[in-house]
């Protein structure tokens, strides 16, 4: 992205850059006295007053097992990988209260919780374990008495990771369990019964009659219930398990055709409602006769916990709630957007999360979808970072954030479906992002919404350059950079999906909101663009072509100055990777950049582009994307921040004797804040991402988280 907002942070440092005043700049920024520059301080390790610690991403990974709502509201999230809480759907995730885990590998925060329930406001239970060396497991049973906020760990008697777990408002539950031992054992599996809200368990009288993974319980009361198992088996009991009797299955019945396997088992008012070889079938329970839900043949159902409502996601993947007839009452009005995870219920909608991380929470009285926000001091791992009105903008491959207390921590903002390649900040509430294969989004955080930019009819934007409160977008023919590869490189799948045939460069005026276009390049992608300081813009291509866009009376015109093909591959200045693209003035400027495993190259023009010319390092010591500061522009070299204007590259900070987490920092790009402040991205050995805000007025110097 070659945007002047495109960068990322970490933690809260305060240093003093003594002599550092200057004066006032209507672009947004003091300019400093030339030549002088400001001298930072050692920037050590015992300097650095940390806010918090460095923590990674808080996200709800892969394996989630279980999604729950408690009595009092808060939304659960169980799996292999943690587990989250939060007040809400859309409210702030953080790591849940239960205690960690001592595992053989080191600690976890209760890696293999699988399962979680309530048996009334302040009641419930946590189950799971860990996998041990040589086949054996540690069972964890765990119980709070006050919602969720602490938990205790039980000792439940039994030695094998729980399969299915069912608690009744009346204090009284059902977990069952394989036979204790290691993993090669083999026997009956155990139902286990409490009638103290999980403080004492001991087992049923005698276990069912069943010989594969249990799906689901249903506990009428400590001594009734249900009990499925995988394979198609369906047990009662009324007596505390003395007796079983099996209850048919669908699979039982003439014609079925299938193989029998149970996916769902649940208990609805009257009715036995299974999910056998992904079909949805129901029973009345006082006389079993098996028949199809019509319109639900191949849907996944669930109950709230109380078993009063029931949900089913047909193959359309809408939510449909279910009356006592079975027959649909209510059916939302959105889709879920991907294969669902892992799903539930709460006592006002259906729960999910999807494939891709979205959350859901569906209801006749609710519509929700979001993705979990990060909160506490966890760091957001940021590819760049914006500002605008006083909040920071944030974002990853596929996450968008902002922070309202200067990287200390960050609010995960829902922003549609896209990747994100870039970001300009418009506001405090709106952003553009821009995927670099046609989707160009305006995201507005207060009212939740993401809506394509028309005005830019799908094109794929690579970079958007401000200038006086315009902006430019530019991208288009992406696919042309394949015929300069000088060393033999993979090109990755969909790498120039949405490409168009031609290069282009769009303008606004309003913050993004409307555009028009400014050229059409047949002959070049623009990967590169300079506004000049009357106007002017020079573009770049993706094979090292150059091409002047004038603004006139009528609109602008453009001139290809230098065009590359074939016969002057060494006349033209192509990069693989653009990293700079400066002109001090119309006929001098400069270009530098990488050629996959061929390293930097440099090249300077003294005629406005027409002719350029291989140049040394040291006569291009800036590496990164220029920005527009004051009278001139500022960029970076491996550790400093360099001021460039009218010709001459003066030394703004040095930056080398910074660390953070003891490690150095290598600089890659900036940005300048409304309020005049430079905020600088780095990478610590390639391990994380860091940003440094530098105050030049006041001489302030911070590494934000």
């Amino acid at each position: 992205m070659r945007s002047a907002s495109c960068f990322a942070p970490l933690l809260l440092v305060v240093l003093l850059l003594p002599g550092c005043a200057g004066s006032s700049s209507a672009e947004g920024g003091p300019v400093p006295e030339p030549p002088s520059a400001p001298a930072l301080g050692e920037g050590t390790a015992d300097q650095v007053a940390r806010a918090n610690p460095h923590w990674g991403e808080l996200e709800i990974w892969a394996r989630v097992l279980g999604i729950s709502a408690a009595p009092n509201g808060d939304i659960w999230l169980v799996g292999f990988s943690g587990h989250h809480r939060a007040d809400r759907i859309d409210g702030d995730w953080a790591v849940g209260t239960l205690p960690l885990v001592d595992v053989w590998m080191g600690p976890t925060r209760g890696a293999s919780i699988g399962m979680m329930g309530f048996f009334d406001d302040s009641a419930g239970l946590a189950a799971g374990g860990s996998l041990l060396d040589r086949g054996r497991e540690m069972v964890q049973v765990m119980r709070t008495l006050d919602g969720g906020e602490t938990w205790q760990e039980v000792d439940v008697g039994f030695g094998r990771t729980a399969q299915a777990m069912s608690l009744t408002s009346e204090g009284h539950g059902w977990v069952s369990v394989p036979p204790a031992g290691s993993l090669t054992e083999r026997g009956p599996i155990q139902v286990y019964r409490t009638t103290d809200h999980g403080r004492g368990w001991t087992p049923l009288y005698e276990p069912p009659p069943t010989s594969s993974a249990h799906v689901a319980l249903h506990a009428e009361s400590a001594l009734s219930g249900y009990v499925a198992e995988r394979s198609g088996g369906i047990y009662r009991t009324t007596d505390g398990g003395w007796s079983w009797e099996e209850v048919p299955a669908p699979s039982s019945q003439e014609g079925y055709g299938g193989n029998g396997i149970i996916q769902t088992f649940l208990v609805f008012g009257d009715w036995l409602v299974v999910r056998q070889d992904g079909r949805v079938f129901a029973s009345p329970r006082d006389s079993v006769a098996w028949a199809p839900i019509p319109g639900l043949e191949a849907a996944i159902v669930t109950t709230t916990p109380s078993g009063t409502r029931l949900f089913a996601v047909t193959e359309d993947r809408r939510v449909h709630e279910l009356g006592p007839d079975l027959a649909s009452v209510w059916t939302s009005d959105r889709a879920i957007r991907a294969p669902l995870m892992a799903w539930g219920a709460s006592e006002d909608g259906f729960l999910a999360i999807d494939a891709d991380r979205r959350l859901y929470h569906l209801g006749p009285e609710r519509s929700v979808e979001a993705f979990a926000l990060t909160s506490g001091p966890n760091r957001a791992s940021l590819r760049g970072v914006g500002q605008a009105e006083g909040d920071l903008w944030g974002f990853s491959e596929r996450a968008l954030y902002t922070s309202p207390d200067e990287g200390v921590t960050w609010l995960r903002v829902p922003h549609g479906e896209s990747t994100i390649a870039g970001l300009q900040a418009l506001g405090r509430d709106e952003a553009l992002i821009w995927d670099g294969r046609g989707a160009n989004v305006l995201v507005d955080r207060a009212s939740g919404t993401a809506m394509p930019v028309e005005d830019l009819e799908g094109l794929d934007v690579v970079g958007v350059v401000e200038h006086h409160g315009t902006w430019y977008a530019h991208g288009g023919l992406q696919h042309e950079s394949a015929r300069r590869v000088d060393v033999a490189r993979t090109f990755t799948g969909g790498e120039f999906r949405g490409s168009r045939d031609f290069g282009f460069v769009y303008r606004s005026d309003d913050a993004g909101l409307s555009w028009s276009r400014v050229d059409h390049w047949e002959e070049g992608g623009v990967m590169g663009l300079f506004v000049h300081e009357g106007g002017e813009l020079t573009l770049q291509s993706y094979t090292g072509s150059i091409r002047r866009v004038r603004p006139t009376a009528e609109g602008y015109e453009a001139e290809t100055l230098l065009l590359a093909h074939s016969d002057n591959r060494d006349e033209v200045p192509y990069v693989e990777m653009e990293s700079t693209l400066y002109f001090s003035d119309l006929e001098t400027g400069v270009i530098a950049g990488a050629i996959h495993y061929r390293g930097h190259f440099h090249f300077r023009t003294r005629d406005g582009g027409r002719s350029w010319e291989v140049v040394e390092e040291d006569e291009v010591p800036f590496r990164t994307p220029v920005v527009r500061w004051g009278d001139g522009h500022l960029s970076l070299d491996e550790e400093r921040i360099l001021y460039l204007r009218d010709g001459s590259v003066e030394e703004l900070a040095d930056l080398s004797r910074f660390r953070v987490d003891d490690l150095a920092l290598g600089l890659r790009g900036l940005t300048v804040t409304p309020e005049g402040h430079i905020l600088v991205m780095a990478t610590t050995n390639g391990r994380a991402d860091a940003v440094l805000r530098l105050d030049p007025e006041s001489g302030q110097v911070a590494v934000l988280n």
